[in-house]
């Protein structure tokens, strides 16, 4: 549900609003993750009736088949030329690192209660806006994974609960320079409180981290269909644990250069670069169920991101995007 009620204050305007979201989701995990495979000492052959064993396997895929496999090798000829060649034998046997997941399942009960109260009002030169909003976040979990390896198999059951409560003052405001140029100088503090327990009785995180934000944006109109923006913003995520491994709050630092042509009163196109910098990037590694969220450090990452938008008429319009992406990473700790 959401509510809201605003009245005028002060030549302003003031604004009280609540809202309540509440989902409740189940997934079932039925597919194979993943699979190795070793040749040594293997009786399988290839299509030529040739020994398997030794041969170098480069990949495996057949749609999901968990039994019978298509399997492709290199195999090296007297000239050293590599080429691929394809077994025809059921494998499924000598598999070394088979996960199933057909009795698996995650279910989640999450609860968002977001409560704000918003001031905006207009100056004689621009405007600005203040905020307090309190974002809080509950999630119960639980899971069933059970696996099927060539060696062992198991099953791993339990609960997982996750709590945050973000706590923030905002504030921007939009200052016209002259008829051209156009700034805005913002900024948030952010108290955010994290608390996560993974099983009853198991291990527990509690962290409160502060931050704070600020933001600016500048905006220039070279003529009547050609603007330059540029942003600088710092933004984070917060930290948590996940199978008992902690993991700290990400930091970012992004700034934007662009620039905005309209070609005609229906197309315009524009062109911009992201540059992020990143402290404490956190990445998901290993897969299901012992995957967590490594700390990799300081991390780069920057982006160009060219659009097309062509209006068709009233009611319809097409937008095409191209962006390339290039990353930096830290190392994992």
């Amino acid at each position: 549900y959401y509510g809201d009620y605003s009245m005028p204050l002060r030549g302003g305007n003031v604004k009280f609003s609540i809202s309540r979201t509440k989902a409740d989701v189940k997934t079932h995990y039925g597919w194979l993750a993943s699979r190795k495979f070793v040749t040594t000492g293997s009786s399988f052959t290839d299509a030529d009736g040739k020994s398997l064993a030794g041969r170098q396997i480069t990949s495996a895929l057949k749609n999901g088949d968990d039994t019978k496999t298509i399997i492709t090798y290199r195999k090296i000829d007297d000239s050293g030329t590599a080429t691929k060649e394809f077994a025809t034998t059921d494998i499924a046997g000598n598999t070394e690192d088979r996960m199933a997941w057909e009795k698996s399942y995650r279910s989640f009960l999450t609860t968002e209660t977001v409560m704000s109260v918003q001031y905006d009002k207009n100056l004689d030169r621009g405007d600005f806006t203040v905020s307090l909003t309190q974002d809080k976040l509950s999630t119960n979990r639980y899971y069933d994974y059970e696996w099927a390896l060539a060696r062992n198999s198991g099953t791993i059951s339990g609960t997982q609960i996750d709590g945050t409560t973000a706590t923030s003052v905002y504030g921007v405001y939009n200052y016209p320079v002259n008829a051209k140029t156009d700034v805005s100088v913002g900024g948030r503090y952010v108290i955010d409180k994290t608390n996560i327990q993974e099983s009853a009785g198991g291990a527990k995180y509690n962290a409160t981290d502060k931050f704070l934000l600020p933001s600016l944006s500048v905006a220039h109109k070279l003529d009547n269909t050609t603007r330059l923006v540029a942003s600088y913003r710092m933004g984070y995520q917060s930290g948590g644990m996940k199978n008992k491994k902690q993991y700290k709050a990400e930091k970012l630092t992004s700034i934007d250069l662009g620039v905005e042509k309209l070609l005609s009163s229906s197309t315009s196109v524009s062109a911009t670069i992201y540059s992020n910098n990143y402290k404490d990037k956190q990445e998901t590694k290993g897969t299901w169920p012992n995957s967590y969220i490594a700390k990799l450090g300081k991390g780069k990452s920057q982006r160009l991101e060219l659009s097309v938008n062509h209006k068709l008429n009233s009611n319809l319009g097409v937008k095409v995007d191209y962006v390339l992406m290039c990353s930096a990473p830290g190392k994992a700790i």
